[in-house]
């Protein structure tokens, strides 16, 4: 009887030393503010509303951030299709988390690694306008970023 219950303790306590060591990571999540920043996209037409011809290529976005584990700045890349507030795209950020994205009606709508709400807004300073063609966007919103 003795036998058997170290035989179950010793068991309990391999058990848990080796679950303690099993290589694991807890999940944890990031929650961003995003500040004014700004995605530019190129490599294919100026981006018009639908009337105009469907333009593909590159983005980059920047944006000044206030997450909750203290980064403040907020950069990912990727590629984009469509036209101005009707698009599809995936990007990488600088820190790996990788997302899809649907453009509706002025924001992207993220998921994946990457959750979250960014509303984009042509720069018409920079002469971006959906009407004559967009390639620099103002951006800000709220993501999650899952680790």
């Amino acid at each position: 009887m003795r036998r058997a219950k170290r035989f179950v303790v010793a068991v309990a306590v391999i058990g848990t030393a080796l679950g303690a060591f099993d290589g694991t990571v807890e999940a944890h999540t990031d929650t961003c503010s995003l500040a004014t920043g700004e995605m530019a996209v190129g490599g294919g037409p100026a981006f018009r509303f639908n009337t105009g011809p469907f333009s593909s290529g590159g983005f980059n976005m920047s944006a000044t951030a206030s997450c909750s584990t203290g980064v403040t700045m907020f950069y990912a890349s990727g590629s984009i299709g469509g036209w101005c507030d009707d698009g599809y795209g995936s990007g990488t950020t600088s820190d790996g988390h990788r997302f899809g994205f649907i453009w509706r009606g002025g924001s992207l709508q993220l998921a994946g690694e990457v959750d979250g709400t960014i509303t984009v807004t042509p720069a018409i300073t920079a002469g971006s306008s959906c009407t004559s063609g967009a390639s620099t966007f103002f951006m800000q919103g709220q993501v999650v970023l899952h680790h």
